[in-house]
């Protein structure tokens, strides 16, 4: 049997994943500097960081916008990743392209 996490569990992937979110944007939430939102989101996407379930180490200036974006919208709730609505499913190629492929 599966056992299933809460979003509001810290041990939840998407929970961790949210909050590394929230971490990134946050000083851009309330800034404090005299740099502009696109010189901050600039500087942050050089910086090197250990993303939750990922073995990237850097996030787009655009990424961050999109999550900055959302979270205004509708706030820690949308910086959750989207559960797939095809979870659980089985995906396969098409027969027709998996013997394009192997030729």
């Amino acid at each position: 049997m599966k056992m299933t996490t809460s979003p509001n569990d810290p041990n939840d992937p998407r929970h961790q994943l949210a909050l590394f979110r929230h971490s990134v944007i946050s000083s851009l939430l309330h800034r404090e500097e005299d740099a502009t939102l696109q010189e901050m989101m600039q500087r942050k996407s050089e910086m090197r960081f250990d993303i939750p379930g990922s073995h990237r180490t850097h996030v787009a200036v655009e990424t961050m916008r999109g999550w900055l974006r959302a979270y205004r919208k509708g706030g820690y709730e949308a910086l959750l990743p989207k559960v797939r609505n095809d979870m659980g499913t089985a995906r396969a190629i098409p027969q027709p392209v998996a013997d394009f492929l192997c030729q």
